[in-house]
């Protein structure tokens, strides 16, 4: 084997495990700064002395199921079951049966002081727009947090477009593509100085390769560790 291409092999062996270990930091770093801000969380409102057996009256219409992401609702845990209003009582809902559904923890929070109308309309691509109807499949609470990052009327979306500051996905986006582009350069400058010049070619190629795969990396680790939060 020629001594240069084994020298080469030795250095890009070593550059790929330091870049390794650093596109794990950048991306734990990446995924720290997107999560710095949080969004306001809607105030608590007083309490509602519901009729007796409303509850699981509603509990048995829908199925034990959430009215908007399709999970499990459960009666015994403290808490994981809401009565929401369809249409909220400061918009001049009432407590009649016909206004109430079930909603988990995750999804109540979220809708907040909106109507049905208004929620179902903001998360169009998820949620089917005839009232009082559930996703035909099980919504994850991930697949709604990337609709509100990326909504045109999200307050971070908004400041984005200002050029205040980026949204969580955005900063996730934008470091997986320099986390790509460093790898790249990092691989092949070094290992091009003592290639061969018939070698620059597929030097190129293998070091784009690495660090695509490397963005990718970082990109899918902020996904499926269930950090790719809203702000």
């Amino acid at each position: 084997m020629n001594p240069r291409i084994g020298k080469a092999k030795e250095v890009a062996l070593k550059s790929w495990r330091l870049l390794k270990a650093a596109s794990l930091t950048t991306a734990d770093s990446i995924i720290s700064l997107s999560l710095l801000r949080k969004g306001a969380r809607p105030k608590p409102g007083s309490r509602t002395a519901w009729p007796k057996g409303r509850r699981e009256q509603l509990y048995r219409d829908q199925q034990g199921l959430c009215m908007y992401c399709r999970c499990k609702l459960s009666l015994s845990a403290l808490g994981a079951t809401h009565i929401d209003h369809i249409i909220p009582v400061n918009q001049g809902g009432n407590n009649d049966r016909e206004n109430l559904q079930l909603l988990c923890a995750g999804c109540n929070l979220r809708k907040s002081d909106r109507s049905d109308v208004e929620f179902r309309h903001r998360y169009r691509s998820l949620l089917p727009q005839r009232p009082s109807t559930m996703p035909a499949r099980r919504i994850l609470q991930a697949q709604f947090r990337r609709v509100t990052q990326d909504s045109p009327d999200a307050e971070s979306y908004r400041r984005f477009k200002a050029g205040k500051y980026l949204t969580a996905t955005q900063k996730i986006n934008s470091g997986s593509l320099a986390t790509g582009a460093v790898v790249a350069l990092v691989i092949f400058v070094p290992i091009n100085q003592t290639a061969t010049p018939g070698d620059g070619s597929v030097l190129l190629l293998v070091s784009l390769a690495l660090g695509a795969a490397a963005g990718l990396g970082v990109r899918l680790r902020a996904r499926y560790t269930g950090k790719d939060q809203e702000d």
